[in-house]
């Protein structure tokens, strides 16, 4: 039996600090990342750092995340695409970029056969 593919639902992240480097607010409780060792995590990039209900304790994790990408310690490679509901046809799109080309695609649990095999937080 065919299973369902999640892989549009993740973030990659990439070390590209050259050495190996931990990173305290990847979650659930930092992780150490080889040079140019990337790493898939569920979710989106603010749902990731926020590590209470309450948005102002999470700041120390979004302020650290900032920094990293600015001194070009770390680099996001991919994030969960849009989904969206079309008003009219009523089906789930999600949004897609090809060639600089931004389109529409089938989310990926609904257009994949086989799962991807990503890493649990």
């Amino acid at each position: 039996m065919p299973t369902t593919d999640t892989s549009c639902l993740y973030t990659t992240f990439k070390n590209t600090s050259g050495k190996t480097k931990y990173f305290g607010f990847l979650p659930p409780h930092g992780r150490k990342l080889l040079p140019n060792q990337e790493i898939t995590i569920f979710g989106g990039i603010e749902q990731m750092l926020q590590h209470d209900i309450e948005r102002v304790t999470s700041r120390p994790y979004f302020q650290a995340f900032e920094e990293a990408l600015q001194n070009g310690l770390i680099q996001v490679l991919k994030t969960p695409a849009p989904i969206l509901l079309d008003a009219t046809t009523g089906l789930n799109k999600m949004l897609t970029l090809d060639g600089g080309t931004l389109g529409v695609a089938d989310p990926c649990w609904e257009s994949a056969e086989t799962v991807t095999d990503l890493e649990p937080f």
